[in-house]
């Protein structure tokens, strides 16, 4: 008899149950059972290349093997027939993944809607290809003991359909019915009646708490302005744009431009709220996503979701329900400390383990990127090239602020596991959150981390709970980061490469020895770093205070740079006294913090046009931007200069101030955005042979690139934006793992 041991997605995915019936077809005797590692499967050893061959040509669309060890198994069976085993612990590691929270299947949309399906208005309907997974699961392997399903016992039915091998749910551990005590409840209302009674209040304008998959989400009429504004009101979210649920991808289509890869995104497994390009002149309200070129589009990704839909005939608001940047809520208790901010709730007795987010993704050069790493992309598992020393690591790496994400690596393995998106960790209740997750999961893996990595920003939060651990300490230059996580992503998606790599690395900051960074140029590969050009600094005047008042970043570049026409358009922002304190920061370089970020540039033009205030979310500038730049054809750019390495912008500047006023602001946006692309055309020019790489929150910005792709091809040159997780600060843990791993050289400039 043989061993056969399967590592990667095998647990979760229906791949017991394929297995048995390959089996019987095969007339084999043995058996398969979960570890907590993997999926192993015992079997005669003269058929073990005939059910390998049809094992690869069958899986089950979900599975994804990414190892296979086979071994001898000497002990003796007691039964002479094959056979689906309990469960069995075994130690794990990173190869062994834990399955990722599924959108609703087509196959279980049309049995709730089926009057003759025993699963007919079904919330919680789901099957081996679908359903909660991730936000389900107390530990592996994946049963459901292990998961919140524990305590609802399978009825008559869905014992006998568990039990029987032609049915599709055949060993299938999520499965339930209306008979099994999972319940929906709207005040006094269950089931049916609480779905008809909430869609009624949503006719009526009503904000309504509704108990998802992964925590709790806030709804109202997506064509009622005044609701709308009410729920912006309460929940602190004055300015950014709230998602829309549509009932299915033909209504979407009506309200935004949707093309082949964004509807087979949208209808995809993973599910993602998908930026799309608004339609003009539909009947949605016009507070849902004012000044920005997108709608946040997503269908239904659950039964319950898809049931509140059908009663309903327009598109309903789908927001996390959350305070301002505090965790979306995911249990009673907390959702009723929002309770100020909805009319009425809806919600279940299914306890959800793990609160997450849903993802983001954008269409980009011609292909679907995550913008944010949560449902149905999280956990992610990457595969990463060989190291030439045999060292055994195991590296946490606990990433940046903004983006609430962890990275664990094992060397002996080389994966690497990515974390859900776990909010803003200078957040409290985010950093608590970030904690909790982080702690399941060194508490599944059994990891015990022997290098720890951080960011060097010293009041990041991440980089104050490194101390916490008793392990040796890395401390990595945030681009640093980014700059490998992006030469890593290349490698994904091109696993041929061989070229050295140029990276521009923009965003909104990092630290960078007492100083805030946020546009460097380096160039290199997993071995070598090497910073190549940056651009020249300026002050954050008074501090970081300034990144949410740009105001203080126009007075600054209007200072440095003697800008009269600007300095006269800023100052009206201004008391007299401040005016004056803020000339003496300038003056004598103090209370201040040097800078030369993107994000920053981005404010300093947004500001300046008039199209933002007070930053009240993050991109908010790059957002209002592109929205304004879309509407031109300007071909025009600004001039700056490029010495001994460093990016001047006075001449950018000078420019500027002069088409203030003169130009229309589309046609400033739109010379911006085109000066962004010269600059990185320039940057990259001495450097022929070296592919081109991006990273940093930046190039969230859809629109610039697009322009970049177009220069970039239009030049002949080899380059690649993020696909595998986002450019922004969900990549930094990435970087400083690989930073860990490969301990490349650091040759900074000059």
């Amino acid at each position: 008899m043989n061993k056969i041991t399967l590592f990667g997605v095998v647990q979760g995915v229906g791949m017991r149950p394929f297995i048995y019936t390959l089996a019987q077809k095969l007339e084999l005797v043995g058996f398969v059972r979960n570890t907590q590692a993997a999926l192993e499967i015992i079997l005669p050893t003269h058929k073990t290349e005939s059910f390998l061959n049809a094992l690869k040509k069958g899986l089950p669309p979900l599975a994804l093997v990414e190892k296979i060890v086979i071994s001898p198994y000497d002990k003796t069976l007691k039964f002479n027939d094959f056979r689906i085993l309990e469960s069995k612990n075994h130690p794990l590691n990173l190869l062994s993944q834990i399955p990722k929270d599924l959108g609703v299947c087509e196959d279980c949309l049309q049995e709730i809607r089926d009057k003759n399906s025993p699963y007919f208005h079904y919330a919680f309907n789901s099957c081996a290809k679908c359903g909660a997974r991730y936000s389900l699961l107390n530990a592996l392997p994946y049963d459901r003991e292990n998961s919140a399903l524990k305590p609802f016992k399978l009825c008559g039915f869905c014992t006998s359909t568990y039990q029987d091998p032609t049915n599709k749910r055949f060993h299938i551990q999520g499965i339930s019915c209306k008979k099994c005590g999972i319940t929906l409840n709207y005040k006094r209302f269950k089931n049916d009646n609480a779905l008809l009674e909430c869609a009624k209040d949503i006719q009526k304008g009503k904000i309504i708490a509704l108990k998802g998959l992964g925590g709790f989400a806030l709804l109202c009429d997506g064509r009622n302005f005044q609701t709308i504004e009410r729920l912006r009101l309460l929940k602190n979210r004055p300015l950014k744009p709230f998602a829309l649920m549509f009932k299915d991808l033909n209504t979407a289509k009506q309200h935004a431009f949707l093309n082949a890869l964004e509807c087979e995104s949208l209808n995809s497994t993973s599910a993602p709220i998908l930026l799309a390009r608004k339609k003009p002149n539909t009947q949605l309200a016009s507070n849902i996503a004012k000044n920005s070129p997108f709608y946040g589009v997503i269908l239904p990704y659950t039964p319950l979701h898809a049931l509140l839909l059908d009663l309903l005939d327009f598109p309903i608001i789908f927001t996390s329900a959350n305070f301002s940047s505090l965790p979306l809520a995911s249990d009673e208790a907390e959702i009723d400390a929002l309770s100020f901010i909805f009319d009425f709730k809806l919600t279940h007795n299914r306890a959800i383990i793990h609160r997450i987010d849903d993802s983001i993704a954008q269409h980009v050069d011609n292909a679907i990127r995550p913008m944010r790493l949560a449902r149905g992309f999280a956990p992610l598992y990457l595969t990463l090239p060989k190291r030439s020393s045999d060292l055994q690591k195991k590296i946490l790496a606990l990433g940046a602020e903004q983006k609430g994400h962890f990275s664990l690596l094992d060397s002996g393995t080389s994966t690497l596991l990515l974390s859900p998106f776990c909010g803003d960790l200078s957040v409290l209740e985010n950093e608590k959150h970030f904690k909790e997750t982080l702690n399941f999961f060194l508490k599944t893996y059994d990891f015990k981390p022997t290098i720890l990595v951080c960011d060097k920003h010293q009041n990041y939060t991440t980089t104050k709970m490194a101390c916490g651990f008793n392990t040796p300490l890395l401390q990595v230059q945030h681009h640093h980061a980014h700059f490998l996580a992006s030469v890593l992503d290349a490698l994904l998606q091109d696993p041929h490469l061989n070229n050295p790599f140029i990276g521009i690395i923009w965003d909104g900051s990092g630290a960078y020895e007492n100083k805030i960074y946020g546009a460097e140029c380096f160039v290199g590969d997993f071995e070598r770093i090497e910073e190549m050009a940056r651009f020249e600094e300026f002050l954050l005047l008074g501090g970081e205070k300034a990144i949410k008042e740009p105001r203080r970043l126009v007075l600054e570049i209007a200072l440095k740079h003697q800008l009269n026409k600007l300095l006269k358009r800023v100052q009206k922002h201004f008391k007299e006294d401040e005016l004056e304190i803020f000339q003496q920061m300038h003056d004598r370089k103090i209370q201040s913090i040097a800078t030369n970020s993107i994000g920053r540039l981005f404010d300093i033009v947004a500001f300046s046009l008039d199209l933002v205030g007070t930053i009240s979310f993050e991109a908010e500038s790059g957002q209002v931007l592109e929205n304004l730049a879309l509407q031109s054809d300007e071909i025009a750019f600004y001039p700056f200069k490029i010495k001994n390495g460093v990016v001047c912008l006075k001449d950018f500047y000078q420019a500027f101030e002069k088409d203030l006023g003169v130009l229309e602001p589309k046609r400033i946006a739109k010379k911006f955005f085109n000066s962004l692309v010269e600059i990185i055309s320039a940057l990259i020019a001495p450097f022929k042979e070296h592919v081109v790489v991006c990273s940093g929150g930046v190039f969230c910005n859809q629109l610039l690139c697009e322009q970049l792709a177009k220069r970039l091809m239009e030049l002949k040159r080899q380059y690649f934006f993020h696909k595998h997780f986002p450019p922004n600060d969900s990549s930094i843990p990435i970087g400083q793992a690989l930073m860990a791993y490969f301990n490349p050289t650091i040759i900074k400039k000059g």
